[in-house]
């Protein structure tokens, strides 16, 4: 008797560009609970810091950052409670050489004090 297995597919950190850094402040607008890579998925905030960056379409622009399972994150105090929609955060991330709006995380999250 022949079965079947379930293919995971899971990419290559050679999609991201690991020679460019980029550092945003931004807010969370949802979370990607992955077991794989858990995403935070966010809108970066202006120069002023007064608002997100917009698109020509008037729309939030949305960035994703990848970083480990979701339980190695929660580990680390990253988790959908912690990290809930509105959240002001800065990171730093290596982006996808493809050069669509998402990056695997560089270093640590920092949670902005409330309403800063």
């Amino acid at each position: 008797m022949l079965g079947t297995l379930p293919v995971a597919a899971h990419h290559s950190f050679s999609i991201f560009n690991h020679e460019i850094v980029k550092t945003f402040t931004g807010v969370v607008t949802r979370v990607n609970p992955d077991a794989n890579h858990l995403q935070i998925f966010f809108a970066p905030m202006n120069d002023e810091r007064k608002n997100v960056e917009r698109g020509a379409d008037g729309k939030p622009v949305v960035w994703a950052v990848e970083m480990t399972g979701s339980a190695q994150a929660a580990k680390e105090g990253v988790s959908v409670t912690a990290f809930a929609p509105g959240t002001i955060f800065s990171v730093s991330l290596n982006p996808l050489r493809s050069g669509e709006n998402a990056g695997a995380r560089v270093g640590n999250l920092f949670r902005c004090p409330a309403k800063k």
